[in-house]
């Protein structure tokens, strides 16, 4: 990211990692009031449960920058 000092970020996901994120950000110089975070609350999950995934596809992402599309497989 060109001139990541001087942006405005915005990170979601679990606290652990939206915590080691902002720290790297900081380590990167980048302002404390230029990182935006948000939670969406707590989900219990039981995190030694094995999920598959679908193969359904459920959509697709594109990262506008690359044009690069990747698909988003469904949970069962």
């Amino acid at each position: 990211m060109p001139n990541i000092a001087t942006r405005r970020t915005h990170i979601c996901g679990p606290p652990p990692m939206m915590q080691s994120v902002k720290t790297a950000l900081v380590e990167l110089s980048v302002v404390e009031a230029n990182i935006k975070s948000e939670a969406f609350g707590t989900i219990k999950r039981n995190l030694t449960a094995k999920r598959a995934l679908s193969n359904e596809i459920a959509g697709r992402v594109m990262f506008q920058a690359s044009d690069a599309t990747a698909p988003v497989r469904g949970r069962p």
